[in-house]
């Protein structure tokens, strides 16, 4: 590939500029690419390079080009329209090609798990007050249980609220006896035992007798969660 001088590169932009502004050309230009594009060999050496640029940051100072490029455009009355006239199309419709698409992207554990995660920070999530209750009393029994329903850990799509600090594979889940059905706990055990994970059940009424919670919850720790 030639190596090209600053100056020669914006020669060629301007010249590129100047070819657009004549709408006979921006239309064959426009149906050469479309027909490029229906490539299937176009389309996958376009989404191979396209995942190199994964984690990419855009400069500011090519956030402000791209910002005063749309601004140009859409100062153009058809092409104001013809973004108008898509955007109104496509109110209330779903689309299935987008719908298959990001159905096949939630299949996939690493992105699960990187979606979930976002959308735990950005709700911001803090223990409640029941929670809180927990946490000042395994901290003061010195139980190695800390505190991760916030989102910091994340096992296939679940985000228990305890886990063991001490390298065991042991979660805790505090369980509101109003919102929790019986048959969730099963469930729920099953889908960390997958994942090596032993599960034990808090329920908020059991707070009302905090040596009971004790003893459950060192008898879990010595068992090796087996309880």
């Amino acid at each position: 590939m030639a190596n090209y001088t600053s100056e020669q590169y914006e020669k060629c932009a301007q010249t590129q500029k100047k070819l657009f502004e004549d709408p006979n050309y921006r239309a064959w230009r426009t149906s050469i690419n479309r027909q490029i594009m229906q490539s299937p060999e176009t389309r996958a050496k376009c989404h191979n390079q396209g995942s190199f640029k994964k984690g990419h940051i855009v400069s500011d100072e090519m956030r402000t080009k791209i910002s005063q490029a749309t601004k140009i455009a859409m100062a153009r009355p058809e092409v104001k329209a013809k973004v108008v006239a898509g955007n109104e199309s496509r109110k209330g419709k779903p689309n299935p090609a987008h719908s298959i698409y990001m159905k096949q992207r939630w299949q996939n554990p690493e992105y699960r798990q990187r979606q979930l995660e976002k959308w735990m920070v950005a709700r911001q999530v803090k223990p409640n007050k029941t929670e809180q209750r927990l946490m000042a009393l395994f901290d003061k029994s010195n139980l190695p249980f800390r505190y991760v329903g916030d989102g910091q850990v994340i096992i296939a799509g679940r985000c228990p609220d305890f886990i063991n600090t001490n390298g065991r594979k042991q979660l805790i889940e505090l369980f509101g006896v109003y919102w929790h059905p019986v048959f969730d706990v099963a469930l729920l055990k099953e889908h960390y035992r997958q994942y090596g994970f032993d599960l034990l059940i808090i329920w908020d009424d059991e707070l009302k007798d905090i040596a009971k919670i004790l003893r459950k919850v060192n008898r879990f720790v010595k068992a090796g969660g087996k309880v």
